[in-house]
């Protein structure tokens, strides 16, 4: 299974944007709308299961 990181990009519920923070205690990631810049907890599960179908963002953003 995609194992998610903190800095990559994404496609969750139609929209693009970047995880910013992973709680590995909880199974959550932070992810953070480019467009709206309106934020989301997701469970990480979701998040990989997503990335599987939709492989967007094997690479890590620099910034």
């Amino acid at each position: 299974m995609i194992r998610v990181q903190k800095g990559m990009n994404v496609n969750y519920l139609g929209r693009l944007g970047k995880i910013l923070v992973i709680d590995e205690q909880e199974q959550f990631a932070l992810f953070e709308s480019y467009n709206s810049h309106k934020q989301y907890a997701v469970p990480l599960e979701e998040l990989e299961e997503i990335e599987a179908q939709l492989p967007l963002s094997l690479e890590s953003s620099r910034y």
